[in-house]
């Protein structure tokens, strides 16, 4: 989830009656409590929209391949549009923008080519994946729980200043990196789902 501690929901996925406008339609998305915290990125991806609008106040959308996750009533924003980011990278400040009955942030995923919002609570991704190191191609899925692994197998790499671009096809070389993080990197690779 978007922030870095136990989540209280609010108000569910689901139909319901608008807090403000009282009318019944669909809460496409999660209301999590927040008051002005911070706010992280549910998974790598790329940032394709920073704006405002009346209804969701100031919001980010982020494209995840076959899946996009929005944030709204946001009070600043920490990336722009165009920005690729890791997941649980800071991205905005939760707020009380838009139309809002008091500071919160309104989580939605939409998968991309139904158009259809989904419970966020009960969505389970994955992450297509394909790397090559040192001429051996790892290729497949990766659901939420692999993904975890998976971003921390990365860090070794990102913490001795090497700048990859894990959204693409990435090209690993052995003699590049410390051999015991290429080894915790292929135990992660080793169980993709083709």
């Amino acid at each position: 989830m978007p922030l870095k501690r136990e989540y209280i929901i609010t108000s569910p996925f689901g139909m319901r009656v608008h807090p403000v406008t009282h009318k019944q339609q669909l809460h496409e998305g999660i209301d999590i409590k927040c008051a002005y915290e911070d706010i992280y990125s549910y998974a790598d991806g790329e940032v394709i929209r920073t704006a405002y609008h009346k209804n969701l106040g100031y919001y980010i959308d982020i494209d995840h391949g076959y899946y996009v996750t929005r944030y709204q009533h946001l009070s600043k924003f920490h990336v722009e549009a165009g920005i690729k980011v890791s997941r649980r990278s800071l991205i905005a400040t939760s707020g009380n923008t838009g139309m809002s009955t008091g500071p919160h942030l309104h989580f939605g995923i939409k998968i991309k080519e139904t158009g259809k919002w989904v419970d966020p609570v009960m969505f389970s991704p994955v992450t297509k994946i394909e790397i090559d190191i040192d001429g051996k191609k790892y290729k497949g899925l990766l659901d939420h729980e692999e993904e975890v692994s998976y971003v921390e197998a990365r860090k070794p790499f990102e913490d001795l200043g090497h700048k990859v671009d894990w959204t693409n096809g990435v090209k690993i070389t052995i003699t590049d990196y410390y051999e015991w993080a290429i080894d915790k990197l292929i135990g992660v690779l080793q169980g993709l789902k083709k």
